[in-house]
C-alpha cells in the first residue's frame, strides 16, 4: 500500500527556524510563513500570513504528515485482514475506516487509496 511518490520520512522541524520542515539532509519540505518573515521579505498584497505559533504549529503537524500516512495504511490494512469485505463492522465502525481511507487517498492523490489508482 506504500507506493509513496514524496519526499521519504522522516521529515523534522528545523532547530533553528521552527517554522521550517526538512527531511534528511536539509531538503527543505516546508516553510510556513508567518507574519514577522512576510514582513522582513516583502510585503504582498492579499497574504494573510498566519501568527509565529501557528506557523509553528503548521509545520509540526507537515513535519507529522509521513508517520500519519503510515499509521493510517497500516490501521486499514489490518482492518481489512480481520474483517474483511466490511463483514461485522458497526456502522461507526465502517464511518471511521471510510474517513481513513479518503484521507490515505487524499495524502496521495488518488481515488481508491486501498488501490491506488484514480
Amino acid at each position: 500500500m506504500d507506493d509513496a511518490t514524496h519526499t521519504p520520512a522522516p521529515w523534522v522541524i528545523d532547530a533553528a527556524y521552527p517554522s521550517e520542515v526538512q527531511a534528511e539532509g536539509g531538503k527543505t519540505i516546508a516553510s510556513c510563513w508567518h507574519q514577522y518573515a512576510v514582513d522582513a521579505v516583502v510585503t504582498l498584497n492579499d497574504v494573510l500570513p498566519c501568527t509565529l505559533e501557528e506557523s509553528a504549529a503548521n509545520a509540526r503537524l507537515i513535519a507529522a504528515a509521513p508517520d500519519l500516512l503510515h499509521a493510517l495504511q497500516v490501521a486499514i490494512t489490518r482492518a481489512d485482514a480481520t474483517l474483511p469485505n466490511f463483514s461485522g463492522r458497526s456502522p461507526e465502525c465502517q464511518a471511521d475506516y471510510d474517513l481513513a481511507v479518503t484521507a490515505i487517498a487524499k495524502a496521495i492523490g488518488t481515488k481508491d487509496a486501498q488501490h491506488g489508482t484514480d
